[in-house]
């Protein structure tokens, strides 16, 4: 069986499209098959998850159904089992063999590689961890380049002074 998903909403002006490994916020309502809901993510709360689109930090029918999304953008994803929890199931909130609603709002996009926290961390980390080398090394080659002049003028005025003596 195949993931099917309807466009509820899709921004006019949508720049970029969700792909593996984005850090995606999402807001969700999951329903069964009876229309009963069985999670939500705007609860009293009103939070929405973040998960990293490929890191299969869920279960495929939104890996699948979140790929392409505009920050903005709804959808409805209808999840068959084999994309679900299948024969399994989850009890005691999702029978076995349980084709899935959901609907879905992804709410922001950070691409992979732009600006998130971890990437300015590891940065700073790299940075500090670079200073010391980097400046050791620096000192040494403005000694050496020093040591190497001040040796190329003993020997011109050791030239210079020999020449003198004949």
């Amino acid at each position: 069986m195949l993931l099917i998903f309807h466009f509820q909403n899709k921004p006019a002006d949508c720049l970029e499209l969700s792909e593996n490994q984005d850090e995606l916020q999402v807001h969700y309502t999951g329903y069964l098959e009876t229309g009963d809901i069985f999670d939500s993510s705007e609860n009293a709360a009103k939070k929405p998850i973040t998960l990293v689109l490929g890191n299969r930090q869920v279960i495929p029918g939104w890996e699948e159904g979140l790929l392409g999304m505009c920050a903005g953008e709804k959808r409805r994803l209808i999840i068959p089992p084999n994309l679900a929890y299948g024969k399994a199931g989850y009890p005691p909130v999702i029978p076995p063999d349980a084709t899935l609603l959901f609907d879905v709002t992804l709410v922001s996009i950070t691409k992979h590689g732009y600006g998130t926290s971890v990437d300015i961390d590891y940065l700073l980390q790299l940075c500090k961890f670079l200073l010391f080398p980097a400046a050791a090394l620096y000192i040494f080659y403005y000694l050496y380049c020093r040591y190497k002049a001040e040796t190329q003028a003993t020997k011109q005025f050791r030239g210079k002074n020999s020449r003198k003596k004949k």
